[in-house]
């Protein structure tokens, strides 16, 4: 399926004078050393879901008989790798899971950049409010506390070069470029908006996340329009918890999917993850104030030098 979409996308693409770019997520299970060209070929940009060393890899992502998958995948990684360096990796972080151990895994493994994120609520149950997710943001809040005393530290020593490699893992260095340069997410991202999953029947959802779901399905690619004017609206303007929070430029409302597994609903956000998101705002913005700026006096405008 993959090779047949790729191949009437570049062609459609040619007929309008457009560009397309190819993104995929995977277990990498699957992959072999054809796979591996066809991403190298066709420039797809790849995302490996990877829970980090072999304990926590097996525990969370077993096969359907009950085996790990660590020793069959990690092969395959480095094989993806050594053709695909920019991949990357992203792993989901459950109960008291120390983050930067999970992290170190990764970057052994060969990854250049991570990404962590605190597990969410299963949708797949009867009853939302019995499957909320088993997470302690313990550990991340940590890290990103011990990650702003780094970028305090190799900021003011001017190391571009440990910067360039730390940002490719920080879970601070987003919220940081959004604070420095005051952009305002008034959406937690695209779903529903810019962005759809559609899946192989042509039913179109909300995001891939909710494919399957059809109390978030507003509308088929047969249909001529689609229902999505509810989410339209910017939940900072009618979520009574978005609307007084300190981080809601950052955040913008939180993930609809973890929303909903969390809280029953795809606009209330959970309490936990708000606690993060403000930890990230309060921490960027002691980062960027301990940055001190020097001004000096100039006829025709003011210049600024880091000090």
């Amino acid at each position: 399926m993959m090779k047949a979409v790729t191949k009437y996308a570049k062609k459609r693409v040619r007929e309008v004078n457009k560009a397309v770019d190819f993104y995929t997520t995977t277990n990498a299970t699957l992959l072999d050393d054809e796979k591996i060209a066809f991403i190298k070929e066709h420039d797809i940009s790849t995302t490996v879901s990877f829970d980090g060393p072999r304990e926590i890899q097996d525990a969370q992502r077993s096969f359907a008989n009950g085996k790990g998958s660590y020793d069959v995948t990690v092969p395959k990684l480095k094989k993806l790798l050594e053709k695909c360096p920019g991949t990357l990796a992203h792993a989901v972080i459950t109960g008291h899971t120390d983050p930067r151990l999970v992290q170190n895994a990764l970057l052994e493994i060969g990854f250049m950049e991570v990404g962590v994120a605190p597990v969410s609520g299963s949708l797949s149950g009867n009853n939302l409010m019995e499957t909320k997710p088993d997470r302690d943001l313990g550990g991340l809040l940590k890290l990103m506390e011990q990650e702003a005393e780094t970028w305090i530290k190799h900021t003011k020593n001017k190391d571009s070069q440990f910067l360039k490699r730390f940002m490719l893992t920080s879970q601070l260095h987003h919220g940081l470029l959004s604070f420095a340069h005051n952009v305002k997410k008034r959406y937690p991202c695209g779903a529903g908006l810019r962005m759809v999953g559609v899946a192989c029947t042509g039913d179109v959802y909300l995001c891939h996340r909710f494919v399957g779901m059809d109390a978030y399905k507003p509308g088929s690619v047969f249909d001529s329009d689609l229902d999505r004017e509810k989410y339209h609206q910017s939940p900072l303007t009618f979520v009574e918890e978005c609307r007084k929070c300190s981080a809601r430029y950052s955040c913008g409302g939180g993930c609809k999917h973890d929303n909903l597994g969390s809280c029953g609903s795809v606009f209330k956000p959970s309490e936990d993850m708000c606690c993060l998101r403000r930890r990230q705002v309060e921490l960027s913005a002691y980062v960027v104030c301990l940055l001190k700026l020097k001004y000096v006096p100039d006829p025709d405008r003011v210049r600024i030098f880091l000090k």
